[in-house]
């Protein structure tokens, strides 16, 4: 069976990042042989053939790391400028196929012959030399990038496979290789975990085919083919997602200087799901998430000069471009940075819903494909954006940088590594020179025909940021299908003083948004902004493959009609650069303002964004805005509405406030804020301006309420808006009862001069609560409890207890017993805390008797076995000495120490003393005297002592 290829997906994100170190160091490679048959059946192998790397060295540098010129690589560079090495062929990496998809790496190894060494910046070294692409021991669809160490230094994403030549070579034109945790820990830097440092290719042989194979792309279903039912095949491209890496930076210094600085994105896309009914492509981003097609045409996806492919008979593909933009302080939206086109070359085809509608050069219906952010910064598949007609998806590869005698045969295009990216200077997105500035990164897919360029766009928040040798994009939240420029003002939704319009036609299309701010003493301020999509009245020569463009510029001019008599303070233009020269030019005579494009160019074309401002002393009315197209022809410019200044009397304002009155209740020593909305339902242009004050039974005689405040006391509020004042009632020092004033707003509005707002203030007694408890093993009288050191309690019984005394919330509290019960001492449990808005109930007090010890010293002791006795307690006592009975008595007890057992050998009498009593104390005086018995009869054989003389 012969296929055209097969696509395997490897769009991961950095999540995927990790710590993976092998003990084991780099083996010698075998012999150059093929690998034997030891994986499981049905599994794939490849081995040889080489593997290329590009360094992103700017950004090495920036991280202390030099990266070292390659060591025994290949003769010259690859065609993407890649170091090319060698593969042994004493290793293999095998993978598994199910269902025409590469599902995964399942074991192997891969040894290039030859490396490098990085320097860190402290001196050391790590060895990189016949480095090894492993199969990652966490993550069968990431590959680790192993140092002779056996450490894996990087990680590889982002892989783009297609087996090829008959299934007989594994491609993998592009994978973005990422600095491991192992090595951000190891330069003190592990923020910078899974930042793309390079990318690379590999092209290796497959000797082992294995299962699950099948041919693709056997029947696409192209833009306009008939569908089922009635129904047309259709083009609808979305963005699924995003990210934002830094790159590289040309001659910076951080926050005050003026280096260049390059972002570059990994982009995620997917074709619609329709197939007959419309289903969610994108969850979560509204209507933008759905397409209108029911039916899913195949997007293709050619290499450009790989040939002449259907549907359109040339090397047709998607382009990918990106954009920077910033809103300053003021509200004013510019674009700041923008990149040239990336020319895509091939879809790996993840998640796919069809199986015989793709392959590795045909998006088919549902599928995936991300471009990682090595494979974007790749100077030869970059180009300019005048090469391209935006609107009809048509490249003009005659002419074009890849191409420019025409032959048809792909020249180098001559970029560097600052030509076709998004460049912004420092200066641009300093956090200390923009302050209070945010930022957006934008991202798009043109396809051809794709029937909504809205959801092929998406925008996420940006966070610009100077780590102390290089940038980060921060950021990255917010993802929202459609153009920046709709988050700036929604067209569903614009706001007070605020419109967005939309041009659209066969030429593509463009967006003029406005926010006009009421400046106060008769001023406005008018913020513009032209959003050319995809806009170019383009001129053309030739036809597939070989189009040429000869122009695709979009709009020169921009002009807003003035009153006669309107007066403007000031005007502004952004075209995101930082060139003046080439800035546009503005009149204001003859009742109109009008913009300029310069006589050299700077036209504004597709995929950009001009900002343009005036301040004038006349309010907005609904007006129109006309887009002149750069390129002669029919019509020469486009109206399209907007707001602009009114040639009219400024319109008195109407004011509105509400409630009428506020009703406070709080506790004593409290306080509680409520808020007094203060609105104007004037005509468009009128500004309500107001003022309050404090009045303590009228507003006819006015003066400060030391229990009220407002803030703000003063302010001025546009035509159709509204102000949020807060108004706080503060009852530190008030006692319980009721309170009254008043609110007074003075305004310009003549039918409303002043409005008076009723305030009503109940102050409660704070509220308080108990302390109590429970009371155990009380047999004594006479305890007293103390709460807080004083508030005697007396308890007589076992059983519950509760102080009288009340306190507050957040008052703390301490249960201590005062006075102990007579023959008891009791203990407390729980008695400590702080009140918490209810009753203390569970303060344990436990009381227990009083005990003593009992005992004494014995003297004369001399034989054994002595025993004393009180009660039934016996001590055995061996010799002289103290002596105390075991256990103790309670106090009251009455006791009596006798001579159970008299000692023997030798036979002793001993006697007691002070042997009785009741027990109040410990008793340590009871006296036991031994005496040995010398009277014996027949001692030695006598009566007596033996006479010896």
């Amino acid at each position: 069976m012969k296929f055209r290829v097969l696509v395997s997906a490897l769009a991961l994100g950095f999540a995927c990042a990790g710590v993976r170190a092998d003990s084991s160091s780099v083996a010698t490679p075998a012999p150059d042989e093929a690998p034997t048959q030891t994986s499981a059946p049905g599994l794939w192998a490849a081995w040889g053939g080489t593997v290329e790397v590009r360094w992103n060295r700017d950004l090495a540098g920036d991280l202390g790391l030099h990266v070292s010129a390659p060591n025994s690589a290949l003769p010259g560079l690859s065609w993407r400028g890649r170091d090319r090495f060698e593969l042994h062929r004493g290793g293999s990496l095998e993978f598994h196929v199910e269902h025409g998809y590469f599902r995964g790496f399942d074991a192997g190894s891969l040894t290039a012959r030859g490396g490098y060494s990085i320097e860190l910046s402290n001196g050391e070294r790590i060895d990189l030399s016949n480095f090894r692409l492993r199969r990652s021991p966490d993550d069968a669809l990431i590959l680790d990038f192993v140092g002779s160490d056996g450490v894996a230094w990087f990680y590889i994403d982002r892989l783009m496979y297609e087996l090829v030549d008959d299934n007989r070579v594994l491609s993998v034109g592009a994978m973005d290789m990422r600095i491991s945790k192992a090595l951000a820990e190891r330069i003190g830097r592990p923020d910078v975990a899974g930042w793309p440092i390079a990318d690379l290719a590999l092209t290796t042989q497959v000797q082992l085919s294995g299962t699950g194979a099948v041919p693709l792309g056997s029947s696409p279903h192209w833009h306009g083919d008939p569908a089922p039912n009635g129904g047309t095949y259709l083009a609808d491209l979305f963005m699924q997602n995003f990210q934002m890496s830094y790159t590289r930076c040309q001659g910076c210094t951080g926050p005050s200087g003026t280096g260049r600085v390059v972002f570059t994105p990994s982009s995620t896309l997917k074709n619609n799901v329709n197939a007959g009914t419309a289903q969610t492509t994108i969850p979560g981003q509204g209507a933008l998430g759905t397409s209108t097609a029911l039916w899913t045409a195949g997007i293709p996806w050619n290499q450009k000069f790989s040939g002449n492919f259907p549907p359109y008979g040339n090397d047709q593909h998607p382009y990918l471009i990106w954009n920077l933009y910033r809103t300053d302080a003021e509200g004013r939206l510019e674009q700041i940075g923008r990149s040239g086109v990336k020319h895509a070359w091939l879809t790996t085809n993840g998640n796919c819903l069809d199986p015989s509608d793709h392959d590795s050069h045909i998006l088919g219906r549902g599928c995936t494909d991300t471009y990682g952010t090595g494979n974007n910064d790749t100077s030869s598949d970059l180009g300019p954006r005048s090469e391209i007609v935006p609107a009809t998806g048509v490249w003009g590869r005659c002419g074009s940088i890849y191409d420019p005698d025409c032959n048809g045969s792909q020249n180098s295009g001559g970029n560097g590594d600052y030509d076709q990216r998004l460049i912004v200077r420092e200066q641009q997105i300093s956090p200390s020179l923009n302050t209070g500035a945010t930022y957006l990164f934008e991202s798009w897919y043109l396809a051809r025909e794709d029937i909504n360029i809205y959801n092929s766009m998406a925008s996420v928040t940006g966070a610009p940021n100077w780590s102390g040798s290089q940038w980060s994009p921060g950021g990255g939240s917010g993802y929202k299908l459609g153009p920046a420029v709709d988050r700036w003002v929604d067209p569903a939704n614009p706001g007070a003083n605020a419109r967005s319009s939309e041009l659209i036609n066969t030429d593509g299309h463009a967006k003029l948004a406005v926010k006009v701010k009421d400046l106060g003493n008769g001023s406005w301020r008018y913020d513009y902004v032209v959003m050319n999509l995809d806009y170019a009245r383009a001129v053309t020569e030739g036809s597939a493959p070989n189009v040429r463009v000869v122009s695709n510029k979009g709009f020169d001019r921009f002009t807003v009609p003035l009153p006669e008599d309107a007066v403007v303070s000031a005007t502004w233009f952004s075209d995101g650069d930082v060139d003046a020269a080439n800035d546009w030019t503005v009149s204001t005579s003859g009742n109109q303002a009008v913009w300029s494009a310069p006589a050299s160019g700077n036209t504004l074309d597709w995929g950009t964004l001009f900002s343009f401002s005036l301040t004038v002393n006349k309010p907005p009315v609904d007006s129109q805005g006309d887009l002149h197209v750069a390129q002669a022809g029919s019509p020469a410019s486009y109206a399209l509405p907007t707001l602009g200044p009114s040639d009219a009397a400024i319109p008195d304002p109407s004011a509105t406030v509400s409630p009428a009155s506020l009703d406070f209740t709080v506790t004593a020593g409290d306080s509680a804020d409520d808020t007094l909305t203060i609105g104007n339902d004037g005509a468009v242009g009128s500004t309500l301006n107001y003022s309050i004050a404090e009045a303590p039974t009228s507003c006819g005689s006015a003066s400060d309420v030391a229990w009220l405040s407002v803030a703000p006391v003063s302010g001025s509020v546009a035509s159709g808006g509204s102000s949020s004042v807060t108004v706080t009632a503060n009852a530190g020092a008030l006692a319980a009862g009721t309170y009254s004033a008043k609110l007074c707003v003075a305004t310009n509005d003549p039918a409303q001069a002043s409005v008076e707002v009723s305030v009503s203030l109940v102050v409660d007694a704070p509220a308080t609560y108990t302390v109590g408890g429970t009371v155990s093993g009380l047999g004594g009288s006479g305890l007293v409890l103390k709460l807080n050191g004083g508030n005697d309690l007396p308890v007589a019984a076992n059983g519950a207890f509760t102080f009288p005394a009340g306190l507050t919330s957040g008052t703390a509290y301490t249960v201590t017993v005062g006075t102990q019960p007579s023959a008891q001492t009791c203990t407390v449990a729980n008695g400590s805390g702080t009140i918490a808005g209810s009753n203390v109930t569970n303060v344990s007090v436990t009381c227990a008797a009083d005990t003593y010890t009992l005992g004494g010293s014995a003297s004369g002791l001399q034989g054994g076995g002595l025993v004393l006795k009180n009660g039934s307690t016996t001590l055995a006592v061996a010799s002289d000495g103290s002596f105390t009975f075991p256990g103790t008595l309670p106090d009251g007890t009455a006791y009596n120490v006798s001579v159970d057992t008299q000692p023997t050998s030798p036979a002793q009498v001993c006697t007691v003393a002070n042997g009785s009593g009741t027990i109040h104390a410990d008793v340590t005086n009871v006296a036991v005297t031994c005496t040995t018995d010398t009277d014996t009869i027949f001692e030695n054989g006598f009566d007596g002592p033996l006479d010896r003389r």
